[in-house]
């Protein structure tokens, strides 16, 4: 893996649950890790369901090994200086001892 082709910053963001004053609990999102990875968009189809147009984009990553061991399947991550949220649906290694492969789609 070259450390070069590292050159997107990402945050990861976990749902945490935090009780409330009611004795009931809320859902949040909380920073786990901001990390550089090679950020890849696979595909992008267009679907239609229930009569409104869904655009589905396919994200890949690559990281590495050991920042993407903080990371869980249906973590959520954001670009840096983007709005856009992005679901962790997949996780597998790349390379044996230095990579692990991501792929996310578009969350709405």
């Amino acid at each position: 893996m070259q450390s070069g082709k590292l050159n997107t910053k990402i945050t990861i963001k976990r749902l945490v649950k935090t009780e409330d004053e009611f004795g009931g609990f809320n859902s949040t999102l909380s920073d786990v890790a901001t990390v550089w990875c090679d950020l890849k968009e696979v595909s992008g189809e267009i679907k239609d369901s229930f009569g409104k147009r869904l655009h589905s984009i396919q994200i890949e990553i690559i990281t590495r090994k050991r920042t993407a061991d903080l990371i869980e399947i249906g973590d959520i991550f954001t670009v840096e200086n983007k709005s856009q949220k992005y679901r962790i649906n997949e996780k597998y290694e790349y390379n044996l001892d230095y990579g692990t492969k991501l792929i996310a789609t578009k969350s709405e």
